[in-house]
């Protein structure tokens, strides 16, 4: 009689172990599964959201202007496009955005043309 209450009691153990294992089991494959998705979400929109930005960048900055705007030629035209981005950044609520010329010889380094930052945006 004490062997089949012994048993008992440790089927009981092995069942609920077994249980609150799989369980265990289910969140952490549950877990992974929703971070991988929520992950690649946030990735594709953020390389839209961006992809936009720099669309609207372009919209703005003459690009045909870049070399005389870094040699302070074209001041007037170059003030007018820094107000563009400066409202765009403050409506956009985004941080920063940048519009630079990059050194197409090596790809090392870059020129900053424009710089709007964006002092409200909450830390």
């Amino acid at each position: 009689m004490k062997s089949i209450k012994k048993l008992r009691s440790n089927m009981k153990a092995d069942i609920i172990g077994g249980l609150i294992f799989l369980i265990l089991m289910f969140a952490t494959v549950v877990y992974v599964i929703g971070y991988n998705i929520f992950t690649d979400a946030f990735k594709e929109e953020y390389t839209s959201v961006t992809h936009h930005m720099a669309d609207s960048a372009a919209a703005i900055v003459n690009g045909d202007h870049i070399d005389e705007y870094l040699a302070g030629e074209e001041q007037e035209e170059y003030d007018a496009a820094k107000r563009r981005m400066d409202v765009t950044c403050q409506r956009m609520n985004v941080s920063l955005i940048y519009v630079i010329k990059v050194d197409t010889s090596d790809y090392g380094s870059f020129e900053s043309v424009f710089n709007s930052v964006n002092n409200s945006v909450d830390d």
